[in-house]
């Protein structure tokens, strides 16, 4: 219950993992202005980050499988490993995109930050990533789990680019901030 607007978890699976994510805003006046979430009716989904873009809107990431929709905008994963997504929402409280990235032969990835470069207004995400991952129209195989940074448009949730990074055993994403130069920090 956020003031007026009520809210109520939909996933299947809440009963087994406190799943269901929101996202809300209090006013000025500290009054609650409005809460959404996705209709995770037939998936489940985990928020991990949250941060403000330039124009003012909202992103926010994580991991989630089966399907789930942000208003008008519906992501899937076909396994019950996890894929990462990320979706934007308006200072109004209006899902803007939704986008989600989809793991392979058992593989997973989850979005752990979120920053946005200043100098150009793309999203960049950090990404936990175990096995191959198809990015937008970029692929990444890695062999145990890595750190992947994406360079995402913030006005569509297309990919730019994606690189990855790791060493020997697991390493996993965090936060991420990009500094005045426009330089990612993870």
């Amino acid at each position: 219950q956020f003031g007026s607007f009520s809210l109520t978890a939909s996933s299947p699976f809440n009963s087994n993992y406190d799943a269901d994510m929101y996202i809300a805003k209090v006013g000025d006046d500290g009054q609650w202005a409005w809460a959404e979430m996705p209709d995770a009716s037939n998936g489940l989904i985990f928020l991990e980050a949250v941060s403000k873009d330039l124009s003012g809107d909202f992103l926010v990431g994580g991991m989630f499988v089966g399907d789930v929709s942000f208003g008008n905008y519906q992501i899937s994963s076909s396994h019950f490993f996890g894929d990462g997504f990320l979706a934007k929402i308006d200072s109004s409280g209006t899902w803007l995109w939704a986008t989600s990235f989809s793991s392979v032969n058992n593989g997973s990835n989850e979005v752990a930050g979120i920053s946005t470069d200043i100098s150009t207004g793309d999203i960049i995400a950090s990404v936990t990533n175990r096995g191959e991952t198809n990015y937008g129209i970029i692929n990444i195989n890695t062999s145990d789990t890595d750190v992947v940074l994406l360079n995402v448009d913030s006005n569509s949730g297309n990919v730019n680019w994606a690189i990855s990074t790791g060493g020997i055993g697991s390493d996993t994403a965090g936060d991420v901030v990009v500094d005045m130069a426009g330089k990612a920090w993870q």
